[in-house]
């Protein structure tokens, strides 16, 4: 209740940013991408939001990041990026490590996804 006391017209403004205009940007985009793609190709990009919240309060109210937080950044982008470029790659590889041989999986085969509509 404290808390409550001491809000300012500033923190009022802040929890109406991210309570209204962030939160309804982020839905209308994530409904967009999900009605164009397959959700298959857009939950990856989901991993990102803790990365831009990391890297914005990093940026923008000058917070520190860990040497562990910025390499697990890292690892989650590259891990992203992987994905993105060779959509079948990560199943081929999981593949080889399971002993299939050097066949070529079918999901390294199939095409990327193609937007819907």
């Amino acid at each position: 209740m404290r808390a409550l006391r001491g809000i300012t017209l500033g923190g009022l403004g802040a929890i109406g940013y991210v309570g209204l205009v962030s939160t309804l940007f982020g839905f209308v985009a994530w409904s967009y991408l999900l009605r164009s793609y397959d959700a298959t190709a857009v939950a990856p990009y989901s991993l990102l939001v803790p990365v831009f919240g990391m890297s914005s309060a990093w940026l923008l109210l000058g917070e520190r990041v860990s040497p562990l937080a910025g390499a697990a950044a890292l690892l989650v982008i590259a891990g992203i990026g992987i994905t993105a470029l060779r959509p079948g790659l990560p199943s081929a590889v999981v593949a080889r490590l399971r002993g299939s041989g050097p066949r070529r999986s079918a999901a390294l085969a199939a095409a990327p996804p193609r937007p819907r509509g």
